[in-house]
């Protein structure tokens, strides 16, 4: 399904390439960072889907609740933010539950 989805965006990117142009300043770069979090995000769909087939449903919903822990996560590893004790408490409580979850 969500694969038919996305699918959709490729007439509608057509239809506005025709009636706007081709854009002068196209940066390929851009391109494939693009394409990138498509392919990740209909990827990640799929795993979900996958999950909700051959999990509990109220365990499945959950855990992917959690998805801000993951942006957390990258933040401090790959940005270098700092993160306050506030935030330290939420995120261990996060990692517990996800622990609690797979007892």
């Amino acid at each position: 399904m969500a694969f038919w989805w996305s699918f959709g965006y490729v007439p509608l990117t057509f239809v506005l390439i025709c009636i706007k142009g081709f854009p002068r300043d196209f940066n390929f770069n851009c391109a494939f960072y693009s394409l990138s979090a498509g392919v990740i995000g209909q990827l990640a769909a799929l795993a979900f889907y996958v999950a909700l087939s051959s999990g509990m449903l109220s365990v499945v919903t959950t855990l992917s609740s959690l998805y801000p822990l993951v942006t957390v996560i990258l933040a401090v590893a790959w940005l270098k933010e700092r993160i306050n004790k506030r935030q330290v408490i939420g995120v261990a409580f996060a990692l517990f539950a996800i622990v609690l979850f797979c007892l």
